[in-house]
């Protein structure tokens, strides 16, 4: 900081120190979205956290109860596949709701308060009933992230609008692995399942 003072000094002209002056430069919002609409903004994005973090928990419901059946490896594939795509949707828009300058509830107890999805039933053990479950929890998701785009859009708020859309651009192109995970287990089930993905795309 001094040595810059001393710089400013050595390089100014004598005549041009006396009317030097601090100027204030003003601040910068880099949430882009005025302050009173940010905590609607931030209400949108975590419905959709507590959605996509509930769904990483039916995940791992599914993948805990069909251990030492005939599906665990398909059903892990699933899985894994489902909480990747879950938890990165979960983390980006954290951030932004960070940026947001809002908090971010993200206890068990708001998660079950906050999200749209159904109860994950716990006696799943069939590989092709988790599909059509995880399948519509993923549709489920994806139809919620589409209307909070067009509630962000609503507020003005076109950055987290932006950022929403990603993610759900994310979800649709997994949507495609699950299809080929599906489609190696069970070709029939595939075709089924296909309709799941139409409704993502």
């Amino acid at each position: 900081c001094w040595a810059v003072v001393a710089m400013s000094l050595v390089y100014w002209p004598p005549g041009h120190r006396s009317s030097a002056r601090i100027v204030r430069m003003p601040t910068i919002s880099f949430s882009g979205v005025p302050v009173a609409v940010r905590p609607e903004s931030a209400a949108a994005l975590m419905r959709v956290i507590h959605t996509a973090e509930d769904l990483t928990h039916q995940s791992k419901s599914a993948r805990y109860n069909i251990r030492g059946q005939p599906d665990e490896d398909y059903v892990g594939q699933l899985a894994s596949l489902t909480e990747d795509v879950a938890h990165t949707m979960v983390d980006v828009l954290v951030a932004r709701v960070r940026v947001l300058g809002q908090p971010v509830a993200y206890t068990l107890a708001a998660v079950a308060e906050g999200s749209v999805l159904t109860p994950f039933p716990l006696d799943l053990q069939d590989g092709a009933e988790i599909t059509a479950q995880l399948g519509q929890s993923w549709m489920v998701l994806a139809e919620l992230a589409s209307e909070q785009i067009g509630v962000l859009r609503g507020l003005g708020d076109s950055v987290s609008a932006h950022i929403l859309e990603h993610r759900l651009m994310d979800l649709e192109a997994a949507s495609a692995n699950l299809q080929k995970i599906v489609g190696a287990r069970d070709p029939e089930e595939a075709v089924e399942h296909q309709a799941i993905k139409g409704q993502l795309d």
